[in-house]
């Protein structure tokens, strides 16, 4: 299901600020503090939940023993210790978080923190610090917005940890990854990131949006660790896979 136009009323700036319909369905009110999401349409989210691999988070597709490994992870281990996602990127999920990355609808933010409000059924460690996905300055300028920063201060709020964004800074500027393989969005994120202004913490959690191979957690877990963090673990609100 995808976002109905319809929804916002074009000659109203208001109206853009303070949707009046839910944004998915545009057949019933929704209200501000449910991010203007009806609730059936809510429960569209699927959620991740056991089996999962125990490195990347990657959901298993049948029954897997609790220490269940990927082939990706055996084979080519990442720099990050553990990566976990809220949902899969499907549905009304996927259409938020590209509204929100996007077209800066901010009006989604309840909503994500009703969703980070799950941190604790990942079973991650609470960390010391809270570092966001760092985006290059050139795209950042055109955006006016990162997204990873919005859901890294939504989790501080709740968690009482300060997010320091200053930590991981990016330096290369690199093409969306979207279209590409694994392979290629390794090779893409060579150099991307450097470390920030200050040492980190011992244990940081890195926040984003989406992950799909890791690849770009993976190379800012790599720069963190070589500045003096000793574990750096991933949560992101969606996973995406590859087809």
């Amino acid at each position: 299901m995808t976002w109905n136009p319809r929804v916002l009323l074009p000659d109203s700036a208001s109206a853009m600020a303070y949707p009046e319909g839910c944004q998915i369905c545009g057949n019933r009110l929704a209200d501000s503090f449910n991010g203007f999401i009806c609730r059936p349409c809510q429960r569209q989210a699927v959620p991740i939940n056991a089996p999962i691999c125990q490195c990347c988070g990657l959901p298993a597709e049948n029954h897997a023993p609790s220490d269940f490994k990927c082939i990706t992870c055996r084979e080519a281990p990442w720099h990050f210790d553990r990566a976990r996602a809220l949902f899969r990127t499907s549905g009304m999920v996927r259409d938020v978080i590209h509204r929100f990355k996007y077209e800066q609808a901010d009006f989604f933010e309840p909503l994500m923190e009703n969703w980070l409000r799950q941190f604790p059924r990942t079973c991650l460690p609470l960390p010391d610090c809270i570092i966001p996905i760092p985006l290059h300055p050139l795209k950042k300028r055109d955006r006016e917005f990162n997204q990873a920063e919005s859901i890294a201060r939504l989790l501080s709020d709740q968690l009482q940890i300060p997010s320091q964004p200053e930590l991981a800074i990016r330096i290369r500027y690199t093409e969306t990854q979207t279209h590409l393989s694994r392979a290629k969005r390794l090779k893409n994120m060579k150099g991307a990131f450097a470390a920030g202004s200050a040492r980190p913490p011992g244990r940081v959690l890195l926040v984003d949006d989406v992950m799909t191979t890791g690849a770009t957690a993976s190379a800012v877990a790599a720069v963190l660790k070589r500045s003096g963090a000793h574990e750096v673990n991933v949560l992101t609100l969606a996973r995406g896979v590859l087809n």
